[in-house]
């Protein structure tokens, strides 16, 4: 079976207006809310199995009760899907803080080093794994399709191992964060090639 994959980026919440560094707990906005309920009628007619999400931010889960009451399917949580790329102490402050433009700067700096964690924070070999292990659960299923709810950072990951696999390469996902397009409400589709390896099949669908 080849598995195919809709990933949904969570809905606008109110620290997206405010390009902060958002709370665990942020639910979406009524904006948000609505660009979900059109996000499910799109995936309605594609009868997926599942959605796959996270209790760690409210938004993804929050998006995930939405489609899931739409869709009619049942909702797994997973810690795979988990993203802590920013440490705790940012939660709330504005991107262009100068403490959040420090951090930023010294995560650059060690990228390429997986051992090393500003705090409590995820780096991208941590990232890379959480992705590596969502992608074998659901290869070990016979479902699909399946949809997950994501955050910008996680589905930049995902692209990243489909084209650099587990190579700590600082500079290129760097390039991913700044020119990789990730909207709110967006919809990205992979799917399983024969021979296992994954594909982009949509990026970055938008719905008015």
């Amino acid at each position: 079976m080849n598995h195919v994959i809709y990933f949904v980026r969570h809905g606008e919440t109110e620290g997206n207006k405010q390009d902060i560094h958002q709370p665990l707990e942020m639910p979406l906005s009524e904006v948000g809310i609505a660009q979900i309920e059109m996000v499910a009628q799109s995936l309605l007619p594609l009868h997926p199995q599942r959605i796959y999400t996270n209790d760690y931010k409210y938004r993804l889960q929050h998006t995930a009760e939405i489609l899931a009451d739409a869709l009619q399917v049942p909702v797994e949580v997973t810690e795979h899907l988990k993203d802590q790329s920013k440490p705790t102490l940012l939660r709330g402050l504005s991107k262009d803080d100068p403490q959040v433009q420090e951090v930023k700067k010294l995560q650059r700096l060690h990228a390429g080093d997986k051992d090393w964690h500003y705090a409590d924070e995820e780096n991208l070999h941590d990232r890379i794994q959480h992705v590596q292990q969502f992608l074998e659960l659901v290869e070990s299923r016979d479902e699909t399709p399946v949809v997950a709810t994501i955050t910008s950072t996680f589905i930049r990951t995902v692209r990243y191992v489909i084209e650099h696999g587990t190579t700590l390469d600082a500079e290129a996902y760097e390039r991913y964060e700044k020119e990789v397009p990730a909207s709110n409400a967006a919809v990205f589709v992979i799917g399983q090639k024969d021979g296992g390896d994954w594909e982009i099949l949509e990026w970055n669908k938008t719905y008015p």
